[in-house]
């Protein structure tokens, strides 16, 4: 893995990787982004060992990238998952999780089945998760234990506080998260749009509601999509992740909102699980303003400081 080095400001208590370190004795919440080329997988452990995973990435995934970095880390269960959206790159690869020893012990929460595609991905997906299958509610929280939890801010186009038609988009459809622990905020919504590209702006109020956080998982991997202006003033984290695949089709993470990101008001961190697209300058090849870390990435926070390596 190329750990790359950058310079910025601290209002958030950002410990960057080549500096300093939080106290031993705290417990801390981990919070594991995989790098999965393109698609999300995110895991999160809480601070006394609670177990989370956010979406799966690609069918095959699960079995070939996703379990054996669980473990890698000596996990070998989950206490919940969250399926994000109807996309196979998102849910594909939970089947092959939720169809191995990873089914999750109390539940698997999904967006529900307003709009629900009808194919055998989905078939799938619903007979691993079998009993375990939970529709999420909105406000819902998820008891990480030590005091972190996971909030559920979107769902189906609806936001804490009102909703936007998704217009038959499954992008819009995306089941948001916060992560919360002590002063620490991470934000994480599978595909979730912002008006970009003509698609319903979910993101944009929801992240009104929701204001300033320490991380930010950038939705829909970076695309112009997402992303807008006013959410990353909504949000305005110290950090960004985006998970996309090396040379993918579609240019992410787009020069756009890279661009949205990275104001001279406020310059942020951003890293991206690969280096994106390179190759192709019709679809924003390249356009800097991030560093490809070629790795899994992991953050992990005492409630007060975070780290990120």
């Amino acid at each position: 893995m190329r750990t790359p080095s950058f310079a910025l400001r601290l209002p958030a208590l950002f410990l960057s990787a080549l500096g300093l370190t939080v106290g031993a004795s705290a417990q801390q919440l981990e919070v594991h982004v995989i790098n999965v080329d393109q698609g999300l997988s995110v895991f999160i452990k809480g601070p006394t060992g609670v177990r989370l995973l956010v979406d799966g990435a690609n069918p095959g995934d699960g079995t070939s990238i996703v379990r054996p970095f669980l473990l890698s880390k000596g996990v070998t269960g989950l206490d919940y998952s969250v399926m994000t959206h109807w996309h196979t790159d998102h849910f594909g690869g939970l089947t092959d999780i939720h169809n191995s020893t990873y089914k999750p012990l109390v539940a698997a929460f999904d967006r529900g089945d307003t709009s629900r595609p009808s194919n055998g991905f989905v078939t799938s997906y619903l007979s691993a998760v079998g009993t375990r299958r939970v529709i999420a509610t909105l406000g819902q929280v998820i008891d990480l234990g030590g005091g972190a939890t996971a909030t559920v801010i979107t769902r189906d186009g609806n936001y804490i506080g009102g909703s936007v038609s998704p217009s038959g988009d499954e992008n819009a459809h995306s089941l948001g998260l916060v992560v919360r622990y002590g002063d620490f905020d991470l934000y994480v919504a599978g595909d979730l749009t912002a008006g970009g590209l003509g698609t319903p702006n979910v993101e944009g109020p929801a992240s009104a509601w929701l204001g300033q956080v320490e991380v930010a998982v950038a939705s829909h991997h970076g695309s112009s999509s997402s992303s807008s202006s006013t959410v990353c003033n909504n949000l305005n984290p110290s950090m960004v992740v985006h998970s996309a695949g090396h040379d993918n089709p579609y240019g992410h993470p787009s020069e756009v909102t890279v661009n949205n990101w990275n104001t001279s008001a406020a310059t942020r961190v951003q890293w991206c699980t690969t280096d994106g697209e390179t190759q192709q300058p019709s679809l924003g090849g390249d356009p800097g303003g991030f560093a490809g870390v070629l790795g899994h990435i992991l953050i992990t926070s005492d409630g007060n400081t975070f780290r990120a390596s």
